[in-house]
């Protein structure tokens, strides 16, 4: 069996002023926005496939019905 081993110790220094993190809020809505728009143009692209697959459906389907007659 494996054993948990806890062990305490002593850090010369405040770890919570180090690991402070402050952010520029003016850069991180500029980095989400710039994510939102590739997003978007993302989204736009997929929808001009889908359109053109459903437009090649339509021909082909149109030529095999003509083959069938």
């Amino acid at each position: 069996m494996s054993e948990t081993v806890r062990a305490k110790f002593e850090c010369p220094f405040d770890l919570e002023t180090i690991f402070t993190v402050q952010v520029d809020y003016r850069n991180l809505k500029g980095i989400i926005e710039f994510i939102l728009e590739r997003l978007h143009k993302g989204e736009l692209a997929d929808q001009k496939q889908d359109k053109d697959i459903k437009d090649l459906d339509v021909k082909m389907m149109s030529k095999l019905m003509q083959v069938d007659k």
